[in-house]
Order: structure tokens, then sequence, then C-alpha cells
């Protein structure tokens, strides 16, 4: 598998995914502790 062309990028697009996920994940968070009591 580390030979397959792409590897690289397609591991990076997922580690930028990631990044992208938990900083919307922080701001459903900081939402729902701003609407609730």
């Amino acid at each position: 598998m580390a030979h397959e062309v792409g590897t690289i990028e397609e591991a990076n697009e997922l580690k930028e995914m990631e990044k992208k996920l938990k900083i919307l994940f922080r701001i459903a968070v900081d939402i729902k502790a701003g609407i609730l009591p």
C-alpha cells in the first residue's frame, strides 16, 4: 500500500479533513454552550 501513487496526498487530505472536523466540532460545542443555560 505504501507504494501506491497518491497515498501521501490522500493521507494529507485526511489530516486536513480531521482538522476541519475538529474545528467544526469545537464551534458546535461553543454554540451549544451558548444556547444552553
